[in-house]
């Protein structure tokens, strides 16, 4: 309901999404309490700020795992969207899932230790590595299924046909994964 209706700043609209989100703390609902607080971001920060936004979101939650990701993220010190950025980022992540690191590649979820705060990653080369939920939010990204990194670990083999019968192919999905760079960096 709150995502089919279109954002208002009538006071009306503003108190019902007020006492829907005081609802949803109540209940303990993170998922529906966070979607409201996406939705309507601009309303809820000038109406009960960034702080009382995080401080709600730990209320309602009663996961550890969620509560440790929460307390992972500098809420107060950047633009409330990088944080939901980094939130959505860690949500994502469970054992199993597939991402692309900035500095290790691509890897697979192995462990999520709320304790920690830390994730196990077996990346290509390096099994078993582990990163801050900080580090994570930051530099982790799920890896898309076209990415070529996903390819060579899911699909071996039709990598090695794209390198046979369709170099050009693969040049053009290397472009698209990693952006413009010089040939001797693509040969490699």
């Amino acid at each position: 309901l709150i995502n089919s209706h279109p954002v208002k700043s009538n006071k009306r609209d503003q108190e019902w999404t007020n006492i829907l989100a005081q609802e949803l703390t109540e209940a303990d609902d993170f998922k529906g309490l966070y979607r409201v607080f996406k939705n309507r971001t601009a309303q809820f920060v000038s109406t009960i700020g960034i702080d009382g936004i995080f401080n709600d979101l730990k209320r309602a939650c009663k996961d550890r795992l969620i509560l440790a990701f929460l307390e992972t993220i500098p809420f107060a010190s950047q633009p409330l969207e990088s944080s939901f950025a980094q939130l959505d980022t860690l949500l994502a992540l469970a054992p199993g899932v597939q991402v692309i690191d900035k500095t290790w590649g691509f890897g697979v979820i192995k462990r999520l230790d709320h304790f920690y705060k830390r994730i196990t990653i077996d990346f290509c080369g390096k099994a078993g590595h582990n990163l801050t939920f900080a580090t994570a939010s930051e530099s982790l990204a799920l890896a898309p299924h076209d990415h070529i990194l996903t390819i060579k670990a899911n699909q071996p083999e039709e990598l090695k046909r794209l390198i046979k019968e369709e170099p050009d192919k693969l040049v053009k999905l290397t472009i698209k994964c990693y952006g413009r760079m010089p040939i001797p960096k693509l040969e490699a």
